[in-house]
């Protein structure tokens, strides 16, 4: 998809540098160009054609919705393609944008749990070499002094077994606000690297313009005050936009989970089977969903229209929050199942018989 992006704006900066023959139009920030010294540099040289990255920075910054403003096609020919070319590549860029965030997502998870996997590794390596130690001592029956595991010494006087073990929905939650913090991280981070390599080869920025640069584009605001003037370098500008903006789709979409959760709590549940899901372009509701689930598992129909959907929902969001040990009424313990293994004969992939045990529940 990031491809037929590039290829997309590729094609678009070539189409408006054959329509736009005639000088880049900057008429309409000619008010601005007076009140500043980046526009008036500009405007100077104004008569200049349209230029291939002139065309190719104005079509990168129409299908990002950036949109900086400081060309703007002026043929009509120029403003019709402009208008068909941002109808279909908007969308294609926003689909891009989150494929790219997906991306990045997973990279940092899959790095997070490599980084676990290396930590409980080196915690294994140490805690077996802590047993040879204790092994050599016992053995050879020397007086030492008794080692303590490090990685014990805070958790030797607790019992595990005494921890609350925190429900799906805490887990769900820590690993939000978890992740919030790393892209909030990441993002300033982000901000600052890029700011600091733009201001080396863009001759009008310093760090700070090129951090204000940054900050507005990557947030689609596109003031149009500064924008890259490097030609040489503007593939790596567009680079550097690009992946800034799937970051910044991320940390939008994590804002709005927060604001989603502010902006309905305290609220009283209701009104929950009409609630909309949708699986794949598919749309079901609760109420739906709940039905056929429950004939799925044969229930009886007076149970299901029984069921109060709002109440069942807020007792199931109390089980997750660990508020409530179980809904069942009648709970099944380990006492109450008998476990039977039943044999049965399958035919391997040479056509041999062999035989096997399935494993059977069924209450007492």
């Amino acid at each position: 998809m990031a491809i037929g992006v590039a290829l997309y704006t590729l094609f678009g900066g070539l189409v408006l540098q054959r329509l736009e023959k005639k000088p880049a139009n900057l008429t309409s920030v000619k008010g601005i160009a007076k009140r500043t010294i980046e526009y008036d540099e500009y405007y100077k040289h104004q008569n200049h054609p349209w230029t291939f990255t002139d065309s190719l920075l104005f079509t990168f910054t129409i299908i990002t919705t950036i949109g900086y403003g400081y060309v703007a096609p002026q043929t009509f020919w120029g403003r019709l393609f402009c208008i068909f070319y941002a109808f279909l590549g908007i969308p294609l860029t926003v689909i891009a944008l989150a494929d790219l965030g997906k991306f990045i997502s997973e990279l940092m998870d899959g790095s997070e749990e490599k980084a676990k996997r290396a930590f409980r590794s080196q915690r294994k390596n140490k805690n077996h070499l802590y047993s040879k130690i204790t092994a050599n001592s016992e053995t050879h029956g020397s007086e030492t002094v008794k080692l303590k595991d490090p990685d014990n010494i805070e958790h030797e006087d607790v019992d595990k077994s005494k921890k609350p073990k925190k429900s799906a929905a805490q887990q769900e939650t820590e690993r939000q606000n978890k992740r919030a913090i790393q892209f909030s991280f990441l993002f300033v981070i982000y901000l600052i690297l890029g700011a600091e390599v733009i201001s080396y080869y863009e001759p009008d920025m310093d760090f700070f313009k090129a951090f204000y640069f940054n900050f507005v584009t990557l947030t689609s605001i596109g003031l149009g005050d500064v924008y890259p003037r490097n030609n040489t370098f503007l593939i790596i500008t567009i680079a550097y936009i690009s992946i800034g903006l799937a970051l910044c789709t991320i940390a939008f979409e994590i804002a709005t989970t927060y604001l989603r959760k502010l902006h309905y709590f305290g609220r009283k549940i209701e009104k929950v089977g009409d609630v909309a899901i949708w699986f794949g372009g598919k749309k079901l509701t609760m109420k739906q969903l709940i039905k056929n689930l429950a004939e799925q598992f044969n229930l009886p129909v007076a149970t299901i229209k029984g069921l109060d959907i709002d109440k069942f929902v807020e007792d199931v969001i109390k089980v997750e929050n660990g508020e409530l040990d179980t809904l069942r009424t009648n709970p099944i313990g380990p006492e109450h199942v008998h476990i039977e293994l039943e044999p049965f004969a399958d035919e391997d992939e040479h056509g041999e018989l062999k035989w096997s045990f399935r494993i059977k529940f069924r209450e007492a």
